[in-house]
Formats: C-alpha cells, sequence, structure tokens
C-alpha cells in the first residue's frame, strides 16, 4: 500500500481545508459592443469564472461595474455611447479593485498604450488564441499585466516614439 503524505495532496491551510476549494471563480462583468460577441466571451471563460453581467456599451458598464463590483472587467476598446478607453479611466478611480482587461480588435499600439495610461491591466486581441483570454485573466488577478504577443513589438515601439521629446 503506497502512503501519500499531505504535502503531495492539494495545498492545505492550517485547518485542514484544500486551498484550491477555498479559491473562488473569479467574477467576471463583459463589456461589448455586439450582443453575440459578448455572449460568446462569457461561453468561452465560464469554466473558469463566475460571468456576472454582459453589457453593450459604456455608460451600461460603468453602472453595472458600480452595482455588481466584478473582480475582472473584459471590455472592448471600441464602445457606443463612451468608449472603452474613456470607461477605463472612469471605472480606475471609481473601482480601484477591478482589474480591467481590453479584449479588443484594435491594434493600434497607440490606443493599447492609451489603454493603460487609463488603468488597464491586460491588453488582448481579439484574433488571438482563446486561451490567451485565459492566462490574461489569471495574471491580471495576480497583480500583474498582460499584453498578448501579437502587440509586444508595436507597444513597445510606441513606446520608444512616444517618449522622444517628452522631457
Amino acid at each position: 500500500m503506497e502512503v501519500i503524505r499531505r504535502s503531495a495532496l492539494s495545498p492545505v491551510s492550517r485547518e485542514g481545508v484544500s486551498l484550491i476549494a477555498q479559491e473562488k471563480k473569479p467574477r467576471v462583468l463583459i463589456a461589448d459592443g455586439e450582443a453575440v460577441i459578448g455572449a460568446a466571451i462569457g461561453k468561452l471563460i465560464e469554466p473558469e469564472c463566475e460571468v456576472v453581467g454582459i453589457v453593450e456599451d459604456g455608460r451600461t458598464l460603468i453602472e453595472a461595474a458600480l452595482r455588481l463590483c466584478p473582480d475582472v472587467i473584459v471590455l472592448e476598446v471600441l464602445l457606443p455611447h463612451l468608449n472603452g478607453v474613456d470607461v477605463a479611466r472612469k471605472l480606475s478611480k471609481m473601482l480601484p479593485d477591478s482589474k480591467l482587461l481590453f479584449l479588443t480588435a484594435e491594434s493600434s499600439p497607440i490606443v493599447a498604450r492609451e489603454a493603460f495610461q487609463a488603468g488597464a491591466s491586460a491588453y488582448v486581441l481579439r484574433r488571438s488564441l482563446p486561451s490567451l483570454l485565459s492566462l490574461a485573466i489569471q495574471a491580471v488577478r495576480n497583480g500583474q499585466q498582460f499584453v498578448c504577443p501579437l502587440m509586444t513589438k508595436g507597444l513597445l515601439a510606441a513606446g520608444d516614439n512616444g517618449d522622444q521629446g517628452n522631457d
């Protein structure tokens, strides 16, 4: 008979309760101007996240975020009524504990940089691998920033160009 030491099992707290069981799914609010896309994003992340709402415009996103206080807000840059970067500026002040993750078709490094300056923790292009969204959610929950590989080179170049002459 094989003996399994406690350390070989899942991590446990001092009370002997599994820490994995204690970790709750992140509460995620999704904002996309197209309802079908928002619903698809929700289905994609449901196994690892609790989707608390899906909205279709910037003003409704602010209202829903203040009401729901999600852990992570997944938003598009191009939202009706109030664009995603403007929403990020407001929400980063109103809900500093909610992480802002842009999932967008907008590949401009200048826009991505504006998103980070507005308070974003992650920027992922829609054309990226679907698994990158889950990685980005994990990263922002752990206090890290995340940029999809498709954006890295452009962001670095925009940073070099954007910093010249700003002394």
